[in-house]
Parts: C-alpha cells; structure tokens; sequence
C-alpha cells in the first residue's frame, strides 16, 4: 500500500525547493528588458531559467503534490487532472480550480517555439502569474 503522507512530504519539501528557485528567477526578471529582438545570450538564459522555473513549481504542485494530497484525504480517490483541481479547491489549497487549468496551459506552452515577438507576451503572462504561483507556499 502507497504511504500518501510520505509522498506528499516529499513533493512538499520539491515544491518548496522549486519555489526558492522560482523567487530567484523572479526577482531576477523584474528590472530584465522584454525586448529580445537584440537579447545578449545571457539575457536570454535568464528568461528561460524564468520560464523552466516556473514550469516546474507548477509541474510538482499540480502534478504531484495535488494528487498526493488528494489521496491522503481519500485513499480511494481517482479523477482526471480537472478532478484534482476541483478537490484541491475543496480541501483549500487553491482558490480557483479554472485558474489554475489556465495555469497549466499557459505552462504547456513554454515547450512551444516562439519569435521573439511571441515571446514577450508570453514573458509578461508568466510575470504577472508568478504570484498567485509564490502564495502557494502559504497552502503547503
């Protein structure tokens, strides 16, 4: 039998690690130029450790540690991934479970090839998301 608990103290202890990343990511990003039409190759990683950062506090949350939380308060538990984030919005780890399907596909999207007048948007987008990303520490 699968010790949820444990798995959900471990995706726990992920996320909180990908969140300090993320912050970092974020501070980092909120002085950076959006204009990448003449981005240096620094300038460049620094967005796109933005963008895997984020990706990844999203990925173990949604996931993985939703899924396990989930099964700790119902062993029995199945459902699809917008099942998940209807408990989840239950159980008050999130406020809004279509918020967070937004999330996830704006998060899908970072596997996309972008000009780099597609990529600024989408930039701005994970930007003004990071927060409401960072608030889920307050749930963990």
């Amino acid at each position: 039998m699968t010790d949820y608990q444990k798995l959900l103290n471990e995706y726990k202890t992920a996320v909180l690690k990908a969140l300090g990343y993320l912050k970092y990511s974020f501070k980092k990003v909120q002085s950076l130029s959006m204009d990448l039409d003449n981005a240096d190759p620094e300038l460049l990683e620094t967005w796109e450790s933005f963008v895997a950062r984020f990706a990844r506090v999203t990925d173990i949350f949604l996931m993985k540690y939703i899924r396990a939380r989930a099964k700790v308060d119902d062993p029995a538990f199945e459902g699809s991934f917008i099942d998940h984030l209807n408990k989840a919005e239950k159980l008050g780890l999130i406020e809004d479970a279509h918020f967070w399907m937004e999330i996830r596909k704006i998060r899908n999207q970072a596997a996309h090839e972008y000009t780099p007048q597609e990529l600024a948007p989408y930039l701005k987008q994970l930007k003004e998301l990071t927060p409401a990303v960072l608030a889920i520490e307050k749930v963990l």
